[in-house]
C-alpha cells in the first residue's frame, strides 16, 4: 500500500477523464477536482496507482497538485500490525464490487463508444458514485421506477401522477458539478416549453439533492437560477426504487423519455442535448411517445 498527500495547486483543472482511468484513480482526480487550491488530499492506495506502467493518472495528478509525501508500507502492513484480517476481507469484498463497476464501464465503452469518446470532449461526465442502466431486451416495456417525492421547493410530487398527467415526460438525470449537464440546462428549459405546448413536461432529478439534502438543493436552485432554468426539478429517498435506479447511472447527463403509463420508451440519451446526435435522438423518442399517445 502506499499513502500519499496532495496539494492542490492554483492551476485551473479540467474534469478526470473517466473512463480513461481506473475507478481510484478516478477517484483521486475527482477528489482534486473538488478541493480549492491550497487543500490537502490524502489518500491510501495500492502499488499499481504509482507503478502502474501507464503514466496517464500520475502525470494528471502531478500537473494539479504539490506532492507533500509519499510512504510505502510493506505488504503486510494492516494484518500484521493492526489486526486488520477481517478489515482486508471487507475491502476485498469491496474490491469485487469496484471490479464489477469496471466492468460496467468496459461494457458502456463498448456498447456506446461514441458516448465513451465524447466524456473526454466534455459532452458526458460520470460522477463518483454512479451507467445506463441496460433496458430489457425481451421486447416488454420497462416501467420508471415510482417514486414520492417532492421538488425543490417542497411540494410533494408522485411519479404516477407526474406521468399519467402528461402526454410524454423527459426525465434528465444530472448533478451541479457537471460540466456537461450545467451547460445544457438552457436547452432543457426550451425543450421544456415545447413539450408543454404539446401535452408533455420535462423534469430534473439532480442527483446530490436525494434524501432532501438541503445544501445540495440550495446549490442546486442556484444554478438552475443562473441558467435560468424554471422547469420542475425533483428528489426521492435514495433507498426506494428510484433512488436505487438511479445508484446505477454511471454517465451523465443522462435522459429517459417515459409514456402516460410510466413505460420507458427506448434507451436512455447518454450525453448532453448541446450535442446534435443526442438531440436528435432524444427527439425521436419523444415523436415515438407523443404519436403513440395520440394512437
Amino acid at each position: 500500500g502506499v499513502c500519499e498527500s496532495l496539494r492542490r495547486s492554483e492551476t485551473p483543472l479540467q474534469r478526470p477523464p473517466k473512463l480513461g482511468f481506473s475507478i481510484h484513480n478516478y477517484f483521486f482526480a475527482k477528489a482534486l477536482d473538488q478541493v480549492r487550491p491550497g487543500g490537502i488530499v490524502a489518500f491510501v492506495t495500492s502499488r499499481y496507482t504509482m507503478d502502474s506502467k501507464n503514466p496517464d493518472a500520475r502525470k494528471y495528478l502531478a500537473q494539479r497538485a504539490e506532492l507533500l509525501g509519499a510512504i510505502r508500507l510493506p505488504n503486510n502492513a494492516f494484518r500484521a500490525n493492526a489486526g486488520t484480517a477481517d478489515e482486508m476481507k471487507l475491502l476485498q469484498g469491496e474490491a469485487e464490487k469496484i471490479r464489477d463497476i469496471e466492468n460496467k464501464l468496459t461494457m458502456i465503452e463498448e456498447k456506446y463508444p461514441e458516448a465513451a469518446q465524447q466524456s473526454t470532449d466534455g459532452a458526458m461526465s460520470v460522477p463518483a458514485g454512479s451507467d445506463m442502466t441496460t433496458p430489457l431486451d425481451d421486447g416488454s416495456m420497462q416501467k420508471f421506477p415510482a417514486f414520492e417525492g417532492k421538488d425543490l421547493d417542497g411540494n410533494p410530487v408522485k411519479s404516477d401522477e407526474l406521468f399519467s398527467g402528461n402526454a410524454v415526460t423527459v426525465v434528465n438525470f444530472w448533478f451541479t458539478t457537471c460540466n456537461p449537464c450545467v451547460g445544457e440546462l438552457a436547452d432543457l428549459d426550451a425543450l421544456n416549453r415545447e413539450l408543454a405546448e404539446k401535452g408533455g413536461a420535462l423534469i430534473g432529478v439532480n442527483t446530490f439533492t436525494l434524501d432532501g439534502d438541503e445544501a445540495a438543493i440550495s446549490d442546486a436552485k442556484d444554478v438552475l437560477a443562473k441558467k435560468g432554468a424554471t422547469y420542475q426539478n425533483v428528489y426521492f429517498a435514495s433507498d426506494g426504487e428510484a433512488g436505487k435506479f438511479t445508484a446505477n447511472i454511471f454517465a451523465y447527463p443522462t435522459t429517459y423519455v417515459v409514456d402516460r403509463s410510466g413505460n420507458i420508451v427506448g434507451e436512455p440519451i447518454v450525453g448532453a442535448i448541446t450535442e446534435k446526435k443526442q438531440a436528435e435522438a432524444l427527439q425521436k423518442l419523444i415523436d415515438q411517445a407523443l404519436a403513440a399517445d395520440v394512437g
